[in-house]
């Protein structure tokens, strides 16, 4: 390391790094103590002499995930221009260079010009020097990459695509932004994008698709890909309450900037409506990450001008593998004789080439079905086909099968391991538990030949099995896919009171479309009128949460014939708050008095303060602070009697908002102190 003191280094430090960066991290006490190598403590002592000298300011930012300010450090102009003639100086000095196999004398700015390498600065140069000689692999040394693509399948082995790989390969290397790869079901368009991901030096982002994958479901694992590169906003976005997709797509599009990433998709085919447009709008974004989407078919989020003109997308079909491969795939499993005959009667397939026998006559589907299925054992056939039953790869508990049979069907082709079940907190608590297992799917031409040899009673019956399972694993997903599989079994009763008692938590935790989906299901006639009342109060709240105001005064108009007095005084609530939106706080303030009013007869305190909070809400937005304090303290005075810790955070806030409006910043921060240490307790991000 080249010795220069603790100061000059950190201004050469923070001169490497412009105060555009995104990653603040860079410019904490940690971030600069990590970039120097040097003590935090050291660090701050200096900082605070560098602030002294006016060469070093401080700023503070807020951060909403930890609810804290936390402080970073930028040059002034002074020390900026201290920092300049410092480089310069350690510019002019010359080392020893090692480059390949060829030592030779260089000034240190000449060598970082020469690397041409924009994550190479003097800061790394000092840390690397070693007296007067520095080896240029110390600085070049690889970066790890991010692989968020522990979701895919697992390679048993791989023979042939070579083609097919180059052509993925030269679409990485290519200017074109998407590449749409289509094939039928098992003709191994997942099994090429594992082998083509092997060894690839980018950050890879994988997402599996199924048919109630929403924008938000997908966004919130794509925030989990951009925060292991230290990008925060899609995560923070998220946990807000908008959710506007034209701001999501500006903020999308500034979050993978400057990354090298690769984007893969894959059963794309399943990709609802709303997908299909939000991949329209994300095709014009300006980005340099490239992506790829994989399906049976394709949803056409472009047009033949994409294609043709302007050769931003590139279009794929995987077919059955050549001859010579499939020929070494049979050999491979030890078949020796009729080869030639068993490859013309798959075609190619690679799946039919793994389950296909010597004796066999029959063309795929029939030799699935009379020599695949119908040679099951009992115990075989009965785990696919509650396997079949499952939407999404499931843990192995979940089928109740020893380990060894779910192996000996992975192992015949029957079933894959996918590394993915449906609950993260599966793989934690099994892990935590010393019995961490694998997800477990069916291939698609498998699951749909189980599904459609059963019958409609055990189909029911299986439905209910699963959705017991799913119950009892208390997770939001878990939930989801209990209603769903309750639905499916024709267990409305038992779907209904699952989605009273957590419809609001699901909308609160961002599963609003999943919920959507399943309250869709539901018909009036099945549930009577008092019950349809509540399902249509769940798809008001999500209406309104995703901004769709008259949706949602419609669905809440619909509920006002009920007789259920808590259910009208919500929907009147709700028409107030849609009003108060609107701009219309005298019809607002006529709907919170209907709603005061049945408060008050059904006895319901918690109501009726968050009746008094949101009138004391309506007052600050017109500029009335002293009503909007009167209505606030009186919600805050029943929030405290019944301890509901949530509501009083939040009327709180509403409070510090008044004082904001009256200038009394003094109070304001005074309240805002008491709602964050309930918020800290309540652990509420």
């Amino acid at each position: 390391m080249i010795e220069l003191p603790i100061k000059e280094r950190i201004l050469i430090y923070l001169s490497d790094h412009p105060e555009m960066q995104s990653k603040d991290s860079i410019f904490s006490q940690k971030g600069i103590a990590e970039g120097i190598g040097a003590s935090i403590k050291t660090v701050s002592k200096r900082l605070e002499n560098l602030k002294e000298e006016g060469l070093v300011e401080a700023k503070k930012t807020f951060f909403i995930e930890t609810g804290r300010f936390r402080k970073f450090y930028f040059l002034t102009l002074r020390g900026i221009k201290e920092a300049k003639e410092l480089r310069d100086e350690l510019g002019r000095k010359e080392i020893r260079v090692r480059e390949k196999d060829r030592v030779k004398q260089m000034k240190i700015s000449e060598l970082i010009e020469h690397l041409e390498n924009p994550e190479i600065n003097y800061t790394e140069v000092i840390q690397n020097v070693r007296g007067d000689y520095l080896d240029v692999r110390l600085l070049l040394k690889p970066r790890r990459w991010v692989d968020y693509s522990e979701k895919r399948a697992e390679i048993k082995h791989f023979f042939g695509r070579q083609a097919e790989l180059k052509e993925m390969g030269d679409f990485i290397n290519s200017t074109s932004k998407f590449l749409c790869i289509k094939g039928v079901a098992g003709i191994g368009k997942t099994t090429l994008l594992s082998k083509f991901l092997e060894g690839l030096e980018m950050d890879i982002f994988w997402y599996r698709f199924s048919e109630f994958t929403t924008i938000r479901s997908l966004l919130n694992r794509l925030s989990g890909f951009l925060l292991k590169m230290e990008r925060r906003r899609l995560q923070n976005y998220l946990e807000g309450e908008r959710f506007e997709v034209e701001e999501i797509l500006i903020l999308l599009e500034e979050e993978l900037k400057g990354i090298n990433a690769l984007l893969v998709l894959d059963d794309f085919y399943k990709a609802s409506r709303e997908i299909v447009n939000f991949s329209r709008s994300f095709k014009g974004l300006e980005l340099n990450v490239k992506i790829i989407t994989a399906g049976r078919e394709i949803p056409l989020f472009y047009d033949r001008k994409d294609v043709v003109m302007k050769k931003n997308i590139r279009e794929m079909t995987l077919r059955g593998l050549d001859k010579e491969s499939g020929l070494e795939l049979l050999k491979h499993r030890k078949i020796e004789k009729d080869l030639e005959r068993l490859y013309s009667l798959t075609k190619g397939h690679p799946l039919l080439l793994e389950l296909i026998t010597p004796e066999t006559e029959a063309e795929a589907e029939e030799y699935i079905k009379e020599e695949i299925i119908g040679k099951l054992t009992s115990e075989e056939k009965k785990v696919l086909e509650f396997a079949s039953v499952f939407r999404c790869p499931f843990p192995s508990r979940a089928v109740n099968a020893p380990y060894d049979l779910l192996d000996e069907l992975v192992d015949r082709s029957l079933m894959q391991r996918s590394g993915e079940t449906y609950d993260l907190y599966d793989v934690i608590r099994e892990f935590m538990f010393g019995m961490l297992s694998e997800g477990y799917d069916l291939y698609d031409v498998i699951r749909e030949f189980m599904f459609g040899m059963l019958s409609e009673g055990k189909k029911m019956d299986y439905h209910q099995r699963i959705a017991n399972y799913y119950e009892n694993e208390k997770s939001e997903s878990a939930i989801i896919e209990a209603m769903y599989h309750y639905l499916q079994a024709h267990k409305c009763e038992k779907t209904f009171e699952l989605t009273v008692e957590n419809g609001n938590k699901l909308i609160s935790k961002g599963y609003d479309r999943e919920l959507l989906m399943i309250l869709q299901e539901f018909e009036k006639d099945q549930v009577g009128k008092e019950r349809w009342a509540k399902i249509e109060l769940l798809k008001a709240d999500i209406a309104f949460r995703d901004g769709e105001w008259d949706e949602a005064l419609e669905e809440c108009t619909q509920i006002l014939s009920s007789v259920d007095k808590e259910v009208l005084a919500k929907a009147y609530q709700k028409i107030a708050a849609i009003y108060e939106l609107k701009g219309n706080v005298e019809k607002g303030e006529k709907m919170l008095d209907q709603s005061l009013k049945l408060c008050k007869e059904c006895g319901n305190s918690k109501m009726m303060a968050e009746n008094y909070h949101r009138r004391g809400v309506m007052y600050w937005t017109i500029g009335e602070p002293e009503n909007a304090l009167d209505y606030l303290n009186r919600s805050l005075e029943i929030a405290k009697s019944i301890g509901d810790k949530p509501l009083i955070a939040g009327i709180l806030t509403s409070i510090s908002m008044v004082y904001n409006l009256k200038g009394e910043h003094e109070k304001e921060l005074g309240v805002l102190r008491k709602a964050l240490e309930f918020l800290e307790g309540l652990d509420d991000k």
